[in-house]
Order: structure tokens, then C-alpha cells, then sequence
């Protein structure tokens, strides 16, 4: 049985107009038992993200936050239709990533193999719905990209954008990428090539 503690951060103690229980603590760690189905609780998750426990509570206590937008691998046919609306030009022999809020899709991503350099990929498609954006996924659909091109021993990852693209610029600056001046405009010369390693980066 699970002893009862109060909240490291004192929204527990407080109940917030009953609505949050107290933390379970097992061991020495405080395990949050807040429900993220309403709006306030998911707040209350985020909030807790961004502390640490008080002094005196244990090593390692803090709220574990599980994001509620998951990404995972998707087959191209998931996402074909969104890009053709886009009128962006499809490639075949791709890998694909969808953001999930629940079974709702609101976010894709793709990746192509280089085919002039066998450690390169080029990450060639993103999109966010409108409604969804502002919650910083094209930035977790890039790290996830870069992840997998990675593990599968991929040196390089390059792309390009629009320069008026401003948000995707600013999404892949943050994420390392640089511009840069390819030997062949391979995608157009009114736009930015940028590029990174695939390494981590601190």
C-alpha cells in the first residue's frame, strides 16, 4: 500500500477546488496521480515538469510527464493525401512519422536517404494543423528524425526552406541545423539550405 505524502509543490495540500489528489510515494520518489484529461491537469503536468521537489522530500522527486501528443512511425499512405494537399511533389522510398493527440493525427514528418551521399538524409516534408500549432511538435518531429537517422548509422541531415518560412527556420536553428551553400541547388535557388550533424549535440 502506497503511503500518502503531501505535494512537493503544494497543489496537493491546496486540492485546487478538489479537483487534484495527492502525490503516491513510493520509495523515494513522489509519483503524481493528477488526471491530464482536463485542461487544468494537463497545465498542472507541464507546471510540474519545470520543478524539483523541495529540500528534505528525497533524491529524485518530481512529476514524470507523459506528453499528451505521441509521435511514431507511420506507413507513407498516412500522410500521402495530407501532402498532396499541400502540392508538394512525392517521393518515393521514404520513412514517415505521424503526432498523435489521442488517435487524431496533427502533425507529420518525413525523411529520404540521400541518394548522391550514403551518410546523408534529407528531411523533405513537415506539417502541423493549424489548431495544433505553438506547442513546439515541428521541433519534436526534427529531433525524432534526427534520432532515427542516428541509430541507423546516417552522419548528416540536410533540407531546405522557403525564406519566408520563417517558423520552420527558426524550428531547425534550434535543433542545430545551419545554412549553408550546396555545390548544386538541388532544391531551388530561391531557397535556404541548412544542414547538422547527426550527432547529439549539448
Amino acid at each position: 500500500m502506497h503511503r500518502q505524502s503531501s505535494c512537493a509543490w503544494g497543489h496537493c495540500a491546496r486540492r485546487l477546488a478538489g479537483e487534484y489528489r495527492c502525490h503516491s510515494k513510493i520509495g523515494k520518489t513522489l509519483v503524481c496521480s493528477v488526471s491530464q484529461r482536463s485542461a487544468r491537469g494537463r497545465a498542472y503536468w507541464a507546471a510540474c515538469a519545470q520543478r524539483r521537489a523541495r529540500p528534505g522530500l528525497g533524491a529524485v522527486e518530481r512529476c514524470t510527464v507523459k506528453p499528451s501528443v505521441k509521435i511514431r512511425r507511420v506507413p507513407p499512405e498516412a500522410i500521402r493525401s495530407w501532402y498532396a494537399e499541400l502540392g508538394g511533389r512525392w517521393e518515393e522510398g521514404g520513412y514517415y512519422w505521424g503526432a498523435f493527440e489521442g488517435r487524431r493525427l496533427i502533425g507529420y514528418a518525413g525523411l529520404i536517404p540521400s541518394r548522391r551521399f550514403s551518410d546523408a538524409v534529407y528531411l523533405h516534408c513537415a506539417g502541423v494543423l493549424p489548431e495544433a500549432r505553438g506547442k513546439r511538435l515541428q521541433r519534436r518531429l526534427i529531433r525524432t528524425r534526427l534520432a532515427w537517422a542516428r541509430r541507423s548509422g546516417y552522419l548528416w541531415a540536410v533540407t531546405y526552406v522557403m525564406p519566408y518560412n520563417v517558423p520552420s527556420l527558426r524550428s531547425l536553428i534550434a535543433c542545430g541545423f545551419r545554412p549553408y551553400t550546396p555545390a548544386i541547388a538541388w532544391g531551388g535557388r530561391d531557397v535556404v539550405y541548412l544542414t547538422r550533424s547527426t550527432e547529439r549535440q549539448t
